[in-house]
């Protein structure tokens, strides 16, 4: 009974206080939680932002880098090669015309000929005086077609 009018007198029960440390853990441990999850997303943020321009920096030369890779390929005689980066090129830029070129001329020496005239009919009715050696071409595979048909 001197307990209970103790406590009155006080204003605390025994539990109140436990219970008040608890959430006050709780509360503690939740700071703590968002802190770290704070860190952790600014962290990745940071990571993601880093390789996102590395990626933008790498695409710069993508173009230049498939072109000189098929020229590579072209003279080291992986002719199927050279033409999967022509392709590339002229998929992502086709505004690149001397790609066009070299896709139809790998592509006669791959003997694909109707392939390589549809690349050099798009590359020359839309840059009529592009190089020669395009009109050259298309007049080969023409005169190969002839005799074929002859």
């Amino acid at each position: 009974m001197i307990g209970n009018i103790l406590k009155k007198l006080v204003g605390k029960s025994d539990k109140k206080p436990k219970e008040e440390s608890k959430s006050e853990k709780l509360a503690e441990n939740l700071r703590k939680k968002s802190e770290e999850l704070t860190q952790f997303l600014g962290d990745k943020m940071e990571s993601v932002r880093e390789e996102y321009f590395s990626i933008r920096e790498k695409t710069k030369n993508l173009r230049q880098t498939n072109y000189d890779l098929g020229m590579k390929h072209l003279e080291n005689g992986h002719v199927d090669e050279a033409i999967i980066r022509f392709k590339i090129i002229r998929k992502f830029w086709p505004d690149v015309v001397d790609a066009k070129y070299q896709l139809a001329y790998c592509l006669v020496l791959k003997e694909k000929f109707k392939e390589a005239k549809k690349v050099l009919d798009e590359l020359l009715s839309k840059n009529p005086d592009y190089d020669q050696k395009a009109h050259d071409l298309l007049d080969h595979i023409n005169s190969l077609q002839e005799s074929t048909n002859a």
